[in-house]
């Protein structure tokens, strides 16, 4: 497999499936199936992209975006999740959806793509340091229910 045998396009419902099982494999407690299709059947929204890679017909990873804006920061893409199959992982698959993260980006207006990552993730980190991002800061998250 090389990097041209991959092929990125928006995410369908009928991908539902494939999505919902790689985020389980990232774990991530994805909402139910339904629930997933449901959203990729609503309009895409100018600020959001959820982008998957394509290899021999079959999805093997996606991508997910949004354009940022905060007063003391600015404008900026966030990449928000980025999974690929764990078979394939370490294989060109990531680097093209970050290819593809980029050229959303620079549609949109954007100068700057950031992604967050867990602390544990050292493998996840060196991939994006690969990638050419650099660390910039370190924070804590809060969540309250609503």
């Amino acid at each position: 497999m090389s990097k041209t045998d991959v092929t990125l396009r928006p995410a369908e419902p009928a991908d539902a499936g494939a999505l919902t099982a790689l985020a389980l494999q990232l774990g991530h407690h994805t909402t139910l199936l339904s629930d997933v299709r449901a959203q990729l059947e609503q309009p895409a929204e100018v600020r959001h992209t959820l982008l998957v890679a394509v290899l021999a017909g079959r999805v093997v990873g996606f991508v997910e975006l949004e354009a940022r804006v905060s007063l003391p920061v600015g404008r900026w893409a966030e990449l928000t999740t980025l999974v690929v199959e764990e078979s394939l992982r370490g294989r060109g698959v990531g680097s093209v959806l970050v290819e593809g993260a980029r050229a959303w980006a620079l549609v949109q207006g954007l100068r700057r793509l950031r992604v967050r990552t867990r602390r544990e993730r050292e493998a996840t980190a060196r991939f994006y340091e690969k990638a050419g991002f650099r660390l910039c800061k370190e924070q804590r998250v809060y969540d309250v229910e609503l």
